[in-house]
């Protein structure tokens, strides 16, 4: 006996109206209540409905209940279709006939999925198989659409560290190991560096309805390479050229350079330093020179009045004595034994042992530790932490420490800021220019000497507008942006003295008494609150 769904025959004849239920068999679904139900109540057949669920509850053999005596007209065999949510897939359900002489031809079947505008990938081979052998409360799919496969998008896989570790390690001693930092991507000639996955483009997809659905365009994209770097033949991997250490510019370009070593001293000896790699200084950075580096700069003794800019880390294994000159600016960490008197920003974290009366700003974390361990002075920022062991100083002192806001956003904004109230200025001069070049050609008193000067004036007008408009849309993006760092904290292991400034998400807090061991943040009612480390 093969598997058949439980179903029901409605009968009529002169001696009333009947309901016929047969029960499942093996496998085959049981017969459901709701669409007997629905069945009848769609056909306006009168019956007792408590019969009716008793004798579907129970059936477990062929059983026929007497509904009516009255005869109903005759109901063609009928099917229900159904479409899927996605539109991908066409199921029909038939009920039989209430006599033998009102089935539906396979003809008549395909007109009517297609007067439901059912016009693609109907399966004929099912609708056959229901004719031959016809089933009735069971589902049939009568069509399913094509699927569409989405593409992907190329792929860039690196083969080195990104983001290289800078953080050094803390002695059992309490003090700051700066000297064994080995966390530059060291690789050898023949490495391979990077590889591309190409893009995969998506097929088109089409629905039921015959409607095609089209897949999301995939992004492409190429290898970018520079110094020290071979693209592979066919195009799809980056090879070292040489020994040396790789790295991936701000720009994307992956790169391998050497590094320069200054044996003594930076001072007119060397003069200013660029390199397009790493620059290590065994000496001193003398006051009033500049190290301009595209990779790292490691420097063993002291930086004095100095500027340091790297693409890379800064690693200052003594530290810097700025004297309100000194200069730090780099995309990746910053190390220093003591940072005074100087000026410091970085796109990384910075990790000393002291900062002392200086202006330090990191979008990722400040870390003061060691045996001092102390920020004293100056204003520092970080957008996600900033951890000490002491804050300000007994003696008291301007000390500001602030979390929550990129501060490299912030300076950027001001920077185009500045840069916008100029050329308004440029602007509004060049504005009463051409107003007075205009009276003039209306007055035919325009020499040429002044027509050449008039067009200058027009075009530099016209530069100052579209630049304002680039710069306007920068600050609106950043303005987007500025919402705040979430769980922006400030940490202090040891001390917080009186008259430090605490600014977090531009919450503003005093330090009014000495606090130990805490940690400061914004709560939900924008409060500043503090909890024990």
């Amino acid at each position: 006996m093969a598997d058949r769904n439980g179903y029901f025959r409605v009968r009529s004849s002169e001696e009333g109206t009947f309901l016929k239920l047969f029960p499942a068999q093996d496998n085959g679904e049981p017969l459901k209540i709701d669409e007997v139900l629905e069945y009848l109540t769609k056909h306006e057949i009168k019956f007792e409905l408590s019969r009716v669920k008793y004798a579907v509850g129970s059936l477990s053999k062929e059983v026929e209940l007497n509904l009516s005596s009255k005869k109903i007209p005759t109901i063609r065999e009928e099917m229900c279709v159904k479409v899927s949510a996605d539109n991908m897939q066409v199921t029909a359900r038939f009920y039989p006939p209430s006599n033998d002489t009102a089935y539906i031809g396979k003809e008549e079947l395909l007109r009517a999925l297609s007067y439901q505008g059912i016009q693609y990938g109907i399966l004929e081979e099912e609708v056959d198989a229901f004719i031959q052998k016809r089933e009735y409360c069971k589902d049939y799919v009568f069509a399913k659409g094509t699927p569409l496969v989405e593409g992907k998008d190329a792929e860039i896989h690196y083969f080195f560290n990104l983001r290289p570790n800078a953080k050094p390690k803390l002695n059992t001693d309490g003090s700051v190991n700066f000297h064994d930092l080995d966390n530059i991507n060291r690789i050898k000639a023949g490495d391979v560096l990077a590889t591309l996955e190409k893009e995969k483009c998506g097929t088109v997809g089409t629905n039921v309805y015959g409607v095609q659905i089209v897949p999301k365009t995939v992004k492409s994209t190429y290898l970018k390479y520079g110094k020290g770097v071979t693209l592979s033949e066919d195009q799809l991997s980056l090879i070292a050229e040489m020994d040396g250490h790789v790295q991936l510019t701000f720009d994307e370009k992956v790169v391998v350079a050497n590094t320069y070593i200054v044996e003594e001293n930076v001072d007119v000896s060397t003069g200013n330093i660029r390199y397009d790699g790493n620059v290590q200084v065994k000496g001193h950075v003398c006051s009033g020179f500049t190290i301009i580096a595209s990779g790292d700069v490691e420097i063993e003794g002291v930086v004095e009045g100095a500027k340091i800019i790297a693409q890379g880390q800064i690693i200052l294994k003594r530290g810097i004595q700025g004297m309100g000159k000194g200069v730090l600016q780099s995309q990746g960490a910053i190390i220093a034994k003591f940072i005074e008197s100087a000026s410091v920003l970085t796109n990384g974290s910075i990790t000393t042992e002291s900062i002392l009366h200086s202006q330090v700003s990191a979008k990722e974390g400040i870390y003061v530790s060691g045996k001092k361990g102390l920020i004293v002075g100056g204003h520092v920022r970080s957008a996600i932490l900033i951890e000490t062991q002491v804050a300000g100083s007994a003696m008291g002192g301007n000390t500001i420490l602030e979390v929550g806001v990129d501060p490299i956003m912030q300076s950027r904004m001001e920077t185009l800021e500045a840069e916008r109230r100029q050329l308004e200025a440029n602007r509004e001069k060049a504005g009463k220019m051409i107003d007075v070049y205009k009276i003039k050609k209306k007055r035919g008193q325009l020499t040429i000497d002044k027509a050449v000067e008039f067009q200058k004036t027009l075009q530099e007008y016209s530069e100052t507008e579209k630049r304002l408009t680039q710069i306007d849309s920068e600050l609106d993006r950043m303005y987007e942006c500025m919402n705040g760092v979430k769980d922006a904290r400030i940490k202090v292991w040891k001390d917080v003295h009186p008259g430090v400034k605490l600014v977090i998400d531009e919450e503003v807090f005093y330090v009014m008494s000495t606090e130990h061991h805490c940690q400061f943040y914004v709560g939900k009612d924008r409060l500043i609150k503090r909890s024990p480390c």
